[in-house]
C-alpha cells in the first residue's frame, strides 16, 4: 500500500487550522485511492534545532541524539510527502524551521530525488507567499517534485470556514497528488541544473578530500555515474531498498 507522510508544523496538532485544511485534502485522496496516511506533529517525536556544528555537512548524516531520525526515515520511505505550516510573522513556524534546518544537508545529496511532495500553509490574512514559496524551494532543493502548493486563510478572506470553497480547493489539490502517485514525478529544469552543479561540487570535494560524507554518499549511490537527473531518480530508488534494511537514516 502506498503511504503519505504529513508533517504539520503546529503544536495545536489536530486542533490546528493547518491540520483541518490538509485533512480535507487527505479525505478526498482516500476516497479515491488506497493509501495509508500518517500525520506527524512537532510533539509526536522529540527533536531539537541544529546544534550549530557542521557535522551534517561533513558526514552527510545527522549527529544529534534525538528522534529526528525517525521522522527522516518515514519521509524517505514514504511514497509522497506533505509539508504544511501555519504562517507566523510571514514565516514558517519555529518547529517547521527546525525540521528543515536539521535536514538541510539533504540539499547536497538530493535525498528526495524521485519523490513527489506538496506544501501547504494557513494564515489569517497575509504572509503566505513567503511561506509556501520557501517550502517549495526547500523541497525542490532536496530533489523532490513539488506538485502543488497552496495557502488558505481564516479571516481575510474567511476561506477555511467556507465549506464549498474548501471542498473545491481540496479536490483540486488532491487530484494533483493522486496523479503524481499514479504517474510518477516530472523532471524539472531546476532539478537538472541542481544535479549538474552539485556533481561538479562533489567531484571537487572528492579530489581535495573535503566533506567526505557527502561525496561518499554520491559514490555509494553511484550518482557520479549519472549523466542526468533522470538517472539520479533510478539510482536513488535502488538506494531506498538499501535504506529500508537499515535501522537508522544515519546508516546511509
Amino acid at each position: 500500500m502506498r503511504k503519505i507522510i504529513v508533517f504539520i508544523g503546529s503544536r495545536k496538532e489536530y486542533n490546528s487550522n493547518t491540520y483541518k485544511f490538509v485533512k480535507k485534502i487527505i479525505e478526498y485522496i482516500q476516497s479515491h485511492c488506497l493509501v495509508e496516511v500518517e500525520y506527524i506533529f512537532p510533539k509526536t517525536y522529540s527533536f531539537d534545532g541544529v546544534d550549530g556544528s557542521d557535522y551534517m555537512f561533513q558526514n552527510a548524516c545527522d549527529g544529534q541524539d534525538d528522534q529526528l531520525h525517525v521522522i527522516a526515515k518515514k519521509i524517505i520511505q514514504s511514497d509522497f510527502f506533505i509539508l504544511a505550516s501555519p504562517v507566523y510573522a510571514h514565516a514558517v513556524s519555529g518547529d517547521t524551521k527546525n525540521l528543515i534546518d536539521r535536514l538541510s544537508y539533504w540539499s547536497h545529496i538530493m535525498r528526495l530525488a524521485g519523490k513527489g511532495s506538496a506544501v501547504f500553509s494557513t494564515n489569517m490574512s497575509n504572509g503566505h507567499d513567503t511561506v509556501i514559496n520557501y517550502l517549495e524551494k526547500v523541497l525542490t532543493s532536496f530533489g523532490s517534485y513539488v506538485v502543488v502548493k497552496y495557502n488558505i486563510s481564516t479571516h481575510t478572506p474567511p476561506e477555511l470556514y467556507n465549506d464549498g470553497y474548501v471542498a473545491a480547493v481540496s479536490k483540486t489539490m488532491a487530484i494533483q497528488i493522486i496523479n503524481c502517485l499514479d504517474e510518477g514525478v516530472e523532471i524539472l529544469n531546476q532539478h537538472e541544473h541542481l544535479f549538474q552543479s552539485l556533481k561538479e561540487t562533489m567531484l571537487f570535494y572528492k579530489k581535495h578530500n573535503m566533506n567526505n560524507g557527502e561525496w561518499q554518499f554520491w559514490d555509494k549511490h553511484r550518482l557520479f555515474e549519472c549523466k542526468n537527473y533522470a538517472e539520479v531518480i533510478d539510482y536513488m530508488k535502488k538506494g531506498e531498498k538499501e535504506f529500508e534494511k537499515s535501522d537508522s537514516y544515519r546508516a546511509i
